[in-house]
């Protein structure tokens, strides 16, 4: 099995997209590494950084599932005290 089969690096230097007020240079979402820079050197190297976060995004994943569902039961106990 090779890794990373499934990603899709999308290059859209017309495009310009925010994250909390700052412009972002690269975005990875699901399994696709969307670059939004002009320079072909700098999406190159972007395109490896978001390989990497989407990498690292798939070793978390059960752990941030785990913490979702652990915030979802702290806010059921929470309503529940509250009605009491």
């Amino acid at each position: 099995m090779q890794i990373g089969q499934e990603v899709t690096v999308k290059w859209l230097p017309e495009k310009t997209k925010y994250h909390n007020g700052r412009q972002l240079a690269e975005q990875v979402v699901r399994d696709t590494v969307f670059i939004y820079t002009e320079d072909p050197k700098e999406a190159l190297e972007l395109a490896r950084h978001g390989f990497i976060e989407w990498i690292l995004n798939q070793n978390s994943k059960p752990y941030r599932q785990l913490i979702n569902k652990l915030i979802i039961l702290f806010e059921e106990q929470q309503y529940e005290r509250k009605d009491s």
